[in-house]
């Protein structure tokens, strides 16, 4: 089993702890709630933003429209944050949750006659479908002739080979494909295709997005973040993110949380100041406690996607930072179990909470055993700090992919070359 787990699950943990004081463990909103209180929450797809209450639904084309009624992509919206009880509901209304988009909306998996079912559901402001014009990124636009390294990211119904040999008969060559993550409930084919076929390829049943895979890797910097927080101009972005997270309030401040894994790198410029505490696993190599040892790395790259604070200054020539994460301004607790010597450590999986909560990490993020549910600890009465739970919350694959969500802006200006 490799001990190199995806990074996705980090950024749920992460995000479902610092957004946990504003969710609501009450009953779903009874049918009397006044229109006006739910007025403005936007469903977000690709190349769309729209209130499906106020405004209704974008006005599409017949051909950029899916009304099928056998099985296919849906959304479905509720009233405010979510509830497992919800997700249940969908479930037991037929319908396969998929992921998240914004604002309290799931992409789900089934058939109209389902979708219909879930529309009477007490919890459920709106469901409609998930159309082709949702679903060619716009760095496809404007494209002509064979396009090479389109990336297509289908949804596996049980027969992937049908997807393909679909892809095949549009034209497109298929130059790889393989699982988008562990539970393979999606793919991903990069093919070469004609830009004429791209508007076919949205047609299939299957195809949740399309769009351009560079050969050559792309840094990624707060463009993006700024992007999908709704911080443009004119459709152009600003740099600004972090003192963004600040006028939220969820900057990661005061929350002090471990990252298990192969350890953190103390001399990283935007990572090691703000390290509170260590704890090395037996076998580790030498330095500060839970110290990032030579052939690792990962639990660097993961404590900076929990919150690099992007002291070292890296920046595009437009002035938007590199390494900047989902908390910049939390306490990291290093922690390096994924370079010990045994594995499970120690002691087993247990010491990964056991060393998180005498460390006074309020959560952590570790590689615990794939089938495993999340783990949660109470500190106990001798422990020298406060008593509230901690909970470390295990990485098992994920059974969505990331949001693939382009939003109503575009990039800035293209840096000089």
């Amino acid at each position: 089993m490799s001990r190199r787990l995806p990074s996705l699950i980090v950024l749920v943990a992460i995000v479902m702890a610092l957004a946990a004081p504003a969710f609501s463990a009450g009953a779903a909103p009874a049918a009397s709630v006044a229109p006006a209180a739910q007025d403005g929450i936007e469903v977000r797809v690709p190349n769309f933003a729209f209130d499906p209450i106020v405004d209704g639904e974008p006005k599409l084309a017949n051909a950029e429209r899916f009304d099928g009624q056998g099985a296919g992509f849906r959304l479905v919206q509720f009233y405010g944050p979510t509830q497992d009880a919800w997700l249940d509901g969908l479930h037991g209304a037929g319908l396969k949750v998929l992921q998240y988009y914004p604002h309290y909306t799931y992409l789900v998996w089934g058939e109209a006659s389902a979708l219909h079912a879930a529309e009477g559901l007490d919890f459920v402001r709106w469901a409609g479908n998930f159309h082709p014009a949702y679903k060619i990124n716009s760095d496809l636009v404007g494209r002509t002739g064979v396009v090479n390294n389109v990336d297509v990211f289908f949804y596996n119904d049980g027969d992937t080979k049908a997807t393909l040999d679909s892809l095949t008969a549009l034209g497109a060559k298929v130059i790889q494909a393989y699982p988008a993550q562990p539970d393979k409930a999606f793919y991903v084919a990069v093919v070469e295709l004609d830009a004429a076929a791209f508007d076919a390829v949205s047609r299939l049943g299957t195809v949740l997005w399309l769009g351009y895979s560079h050969p050559v890797p792309v840094l990624d910097d707060e463009m993006s973040s700024q992007i999908n927080a709704g911080n443009y101009t004119a459709g152009v972005p600003f740099t600004g993110y972090l003192a963004h997270l600040g006028t939220l309030g969820v900057n990661g401040a005061g929350v002090r949380w471990a990252t298990i894994d192969t350890g953190v790198d103390y001399d990283h410029p935007d990572l090691g100041p703000r390290v509170v505490a260590g704890y090395s696993f037996p076998g580790t190599c030498a330095g500060p406690a839970g110290t990032d040892c030579p052939g690792g790395g990962h639990g660097t790259h993961v404590t900076g996607i929990i919150g690099g604070d992007a002291t070292g200054a890296f920046a595009d020539p437009n002035g938007f930072k590199y390494g900047l994460g989902v908390a910049p301004e939390y306490d990291i607790v290093a922690m390096n179990s994924l370079s010990a010597s045994a594995w499970p450590p120690a002691g087993g999986w247990q010491e990964h909470s056991k060393q998180a909560v005498l460390l006074d990490a309020m959560a952590a993020t570790t590689p615990g055993p794939p089938a495993r549910a999340p783990i949660t600890a109470t500190r106990p009465p001798s422990a020298p700090t406060t008593s509230r739970s901690t909970t470390a919350t295990s990485t098992p694959p994920p059974s969505s992919p990331s949001s693939r969500c382009s939003r109503r802006a575009t990039r800035g200006p293209a840096p000089a070359p």
